[in-house]
């Protein structure tokens, strides 16, 4: 969807958007357990907002408009650290990523679209889920009483984890080939 405001930003609202942050915010979260109703925690409480940040990437240039009293330290609202010095820190925990970086993903991600896209239009509909060590897209799929994937018979797309660094080094890679 930032590639279709970004694309379309002038015909949808009048001026051109440019994409700063993709996050994925759970929109229904499950109940915590806890002992007695004095430890939940409230919304209002440090605990509570470092507990539910939103995860994704952003460009850092707009960490100042998402956590505009965030000076230097760990940011209450999104996954940023900012050293005394102004420069990012922590940053293979942080979900800020450089200009350059976010710029690099979301071309990256038009490339994959467009890719995947072609494969459907070329009749490659095979279902082939994922699988990241023991984790499945499968368990939650809403799918999963009509889809046609049987362990016992096809094979998942085993992913390797990898490490944010990689990643971007991936991202740099395929872009300097022009992939």
């Amino acid at each position: 969807s930032l590639l279709v405001l970004e694309n379309f930003g002038e015909q949808l609202i009048g001026r051109k958007l440019t994409p700063k942050a993709a996050f994925y915010l759970e929109m229904v979260r499950s109940f915590a357990d806890v002992e007695h109703p004095d430890m939940a925690f409230d919304p209002g409480d440090e605990r509570y907002l470092l507990a539910n940040k939103p995860r994704g990437l952003f460009d850092a240039r707009a960490l100042s408009d998402l956590d505009g009293e965030l000076e230097t330290g760990r940011s209450m609202v999104v996954h940023a650290y900012v050293k005394k010095d102004g420069t990012l820190g922590h940053v293979e925990k942080s979900d800020s990523i450089y200009p350059e970086e976010f710029a690099a993903v979301l071309q990256m991600v038009r490339r994959r679209i467009a890719a995947l896209s072609d494969e459907v239009l070329s009749g490659k509909i095979s279902i082939t889920p994922y699988r990241l060590e023991r984790r499945s897209p499968c368990a939650t799929c809403e799918f999963r009483g009509v889809c046609r994937f049987e362990t016992p018979i096809n094979r998942y797309n085993h992913l390797q984890p990898l490490k944010r660094e990689q990643v971007m080094q991936n991202i740099r890679r395929e872009e300097s080939h022009g992939k």
